[in-house]
């Protein structure tokens, strides 16, 4: 007894899936990079409290100096990018860091500022996710991919 299969291949499909399962992989690499950034937290002395998130820098949340945030909250209520470099925002005429501004302009003491401020409607840890998805997206677009 003899069988005959015939099999039909469409390599553009497959280059599809293949290329969609790299930027699945990588966009998971780059959310627990992302976590691992906003969750540095187990610094163990109760001295480190305080610096329990490494600072991000004002650039990768897409911001400029003259920026205007918003709070989440309550809208009106806004601070200045003023120093891309320190970090530091101006807030009722005071030059302060993001968290010290959380704490004046919302009082909410030791909080990460990135969780209570928007800009151009965007909360900036959301903000910051975007705009490193978008990142790595370019980077799996760009990528160089083997010839046939």
């Amino acid at each position: 007894m003899e069988f005959t299969i015939k099999v039909s291949i469409d390599m553009e499909q497959i280059k599809e899936g293949i290329g969609k399962e790299i930027k699945k992989q990588i966009e998971e690499v780059l959310q627990n990079e992302i976590a691992s950034i906003l969750q540095k937290a187990d610094i163990g002395s109760p001295d480190n409290a305080r610096k329990r998130f490494a600072p991000i820098p004002f650039e990768d949340f897409g911001l400029f100096e003259g920026a205007v945030l918003h709070a989440i909250d309550d809208p009106r209520i806004t601070v200045e990018v003023k120093n891309m470099k320190k970090r530091t925002v101006i807030f009722n005429g005071e030059e302060l860091k993001l968290s010290a501004a959380t704490d004046k302009a919302l009082g909410l003491k030791g909080k990460r500022g990135a969780y209570h401020w928007m800009y151009e409607d965007e909360l900036l840890v959301n903000r910051l996710d975007r705009l490193n998805r978008e990142k790595i997206k370019l980077a799996a677009h760009t990528a160089p991919t083997e010839k046939e």
